[in-house]
């Protein structure tokens, strides 16, 4: 935020939101680095340190339940809060103006 001087007056996107979804991804992609993580260390654990092929199933299943799981609760996330802040219904051509006084 040092560098941060503000966004243009009337700017299409504010950096904020930039940020934000970055911030976004880089929080998924981490959780996935992690599951991956945890993937390969139950594969390897019960494939080749226990001998126990038929457990080796449990690394896949843990990761895909995972991927599952975010796209879901994603999903409900986004559609619980699209009209979190409220949307106010137009009829169609009903165009409202304000005064600058009204926007103060």
């Amino acid at each position: 935020m040092t560098f941060y001087n503000g966004d243009k007056a009337w700017s299409a996107k504010e950096k904020v939101e930039t940020v934000a979804k970055i911030h976004r991804i880089a929080g998924y992609l981490m959780l996935l680095i992690g599951n991956v993580t945890a993937f390969t260390g139950i594969s390897a654990y019960f494939g080749d340190i226990l001998g126990n092929d038929n457990r080796k199933v449990l690394g896949p299943i843990s990761l895909a339940t995972f991927v599952f799981l975010v796209a879901l609760f994603e999903t409900i996330f986004r559609l619980r809060n699209r009209y979190a802040l409220g949307q106010i219904p137009l009829q169609s051509g009903d165009k409202r103006e304000f005064t600058l006084e009204e926007v103060d």
